[in-house]
């Protein structure tokens, strides 16, 4: 998506991956306990990839969309660190802007321009390893310091490995799903 800052569609783009982070959080919940580990980490959290694919698609514009899919499920209810909501908050924008970012940054390391339709397999594992880590050091970070005595002390490593699971089970089930269409397409022709 390309346009100004009052381009309707890249507010329609905000919106839309806004609701899909949203969406995908409370499917993740059903599948596996959105704050299982330290009652704030998932070991399957599946919105992980809209933070990715956004960064693709929208380039850093994927940042108010998650911070606005983190307002939302902030009041909500959906995320309880403690009383009140800024805690909630805090780590809203701490992750919004966080894993995008590292995903940029890497992205800019190999020369590459935030196009899905260019990336090799390899060249989106380290993006999506980016983008995971950058969420993980910010979730992590963000938590330790608002909250020191509140959550376990190896937090990155679960916060990182759920987002990295999360992202590639929704990037290879929409793989499997596209290959499907494709041999069915194929076989209707015949």
């Amino acid at each position: 998506m390309t346009g100004s800052l009052q381009s309707p569609a890249r507010w329609q783009g905000v919106l839309a991956f806004a609701t899909a982070y949203v969406s995908l959080y409370y499917l993740s919940g059903l599948l596996s306990d959105n704050q299982f580990f330290a009652h704030a980490v998932s070991f399957l959290f599946l919105p992980a990839f809209i933070r990715l694919l956004g960064y693709l698609m929208i380039g850093l514009w994927i940042t108010p969309a998650l911070l606005l899919a983190g307002v939302i499920l902030t009041l909500a209810g959906a995320y309880d660190l403690g009383p009140g909501i800024a805690t909630e908050l805090v780590v809203a924008l701490a992750t919004s802007i966080s894993g995008p970012a590292l995903t940029h940054f890497a992205a800019r390391l190999m020369r590459l321009a935030p196009n899905l339709e260019t990336l090799t397999p390899g060249q989106l594992f380290t993006l999506s390893v980016a983008c995971s880590l950058g969420n993980a050091l910010a979730l992590g970070l963000t938590l330790w310091l608002i909250a020191p005595f509140s959550i376990e002390r190896f937090l990155f490593t679960p916060i990182f490995l759920g987002d990295m699971l999360g992202a590639w089970l929704v990037i290879y089930t929409i793989k499997l799903l596209l290959e499907l269409l494709i041999r069915l397409r194929r076989s209707a022709s015949r």
